[in-house]
């Protein structure tokens, strides 16, 4: 096998080992496998633009949820408050009717 390589290698010229080398190159260009520094950096900050963005979107939504939940709390509160003096003007009531009813 290794006759035959050292056989093909002599017989190639140096104008087919540049087509070759031609070839190759054009073939990494057309696929994409090399790309120019300022592409990339380019697509990484907007990558991280994007990312920025929306940590800022999530962040505004959690500001939201915290103020919804703080909201929900203060009306349990008050609900809970209203509550408490309904049973006692209930119990207020019985007693002033207790009160009525044994001086009658």
């Amino acid at each position: 096998m290794d006759g035959i390589s050292s056989v093909v290698l002599g017989q190639l010229t140096p104008s087919v080992l540049l087509l070759a080398l031609l070839l190759m190159l054009a073939r990494v260009l057309i696929k994409g496998d090399f790309v120019p520094r300022a592409t990339v950096d380019s697509l990484l900050s907007a990558r991280d633009a994007e990312i920025t963005r929306s940590n800022s979107r999530g962040d505004e939504w959690h500001a939201a949820y915290e103020t919804e939940r703080h909201r929900a709390d203060l009306l349990a509160d008050q609900n809970h408050a209203l509550i408490e003096v309904a049973r006692t003007v209930e119990h207020v009531i019985g007693a002033l009717e207790a009160v009525a009813s044994g001086h009658a």
